[in-house]
This record gives structure tokens, C-alpha cells and sequence, in this order.
């Protein structure tokens, strides 16, 4: 009960890139340098597959958006068509940040959003 509640505690702080830039950080120490990864604080590194935290990830606020890609719902500003029938997540930062959805994906991502 308590590692859920760490877990949607997490999930409400996390901004769509954060958990991603963090994973891949890290990930990218580990084959070059593994002292590194210690240093940082990864003693035992375990490479949990994207599908793995997807199944962790509340599935009401989260959706893989392609591949590569899981984004939280509630940073998707808007959804611009694209090319070939894609479309482009449009999220509520700054920056205005656009992410590709892959065209096998955007039935379940519209669903989500109730659109």
C-alpha cells in the first residue's frame, strides 16, 4: 500500500520528459562507464524494458504514444493532425514541446482523451 501511494505521489510530480531524460541518463553512463552508474547511485542497475514501467504507470493518466515515447495525459495541450495520418502531441510546457504518435497508437490515445 505504501509503494503505491510513493508511486501515484511520483506520477503526479512527473513532467512528460523528466522520468525519461532521467532513465536515459543513467542509461547511458552504464555501458561505457559503470563506475559512473555507481557513483550516481545505481550499485545494482537494472534495465527495466519501457513496457516494464508502462505497467506501472497508471493506465488512466499515462499512454504510449509510440515506442519510444509514454507521455501523462494531463500535459497534452492538444493533437495537430499529421502526415500519413499521424499525430503530433502538442504538451503544456514552455517550450511547447511536439511529440510524434505512431499511427498504430493514435485510436488508443484519442480514446484516452475521450475524443
Amino acid at each position: 500500500m505504501a509503494a503505491e501511494a510513493q508511486l501515484a505521489s511520483l506520477e503526479s510530480r512527473v513532467q512528460p520528459h523528466f522520468l525519461f531524460n532521467t532513465l536515459n541518463s543513467i542509461a547511458s553512463l552504464i555501458p561505457d562507464n559503470p563506475d559512473g552508474a555507481e557513483r550516481i547511485g545505481c550499485e545494482h542497475v537494472v534495465e527495466p524494458t519501457l513496457a516494464d514501467l508502462e505497467r506501472q504507470l497508471d493506465p488512466r493518466r499515462f499512454v504510449r504514444i509510440h515506442r519510444a515515447t509514454i507521455v501523462n495525459t494531463a500535459f497534452i495541450q492538444e493533437l495537430d493532425a499529421w502526415v500519413d495520418g499521424g499525430v503530433l502531441v502538442r504538451l503544456k510546457d514552455e517550450a511547447k514541446s511536439e511529440l510524434g504518435v505512431a499511427r498504430d497508437r493514435v485510436r488508443e490515445l484519442k480514446d484516452r482523451l475521450g475524443i
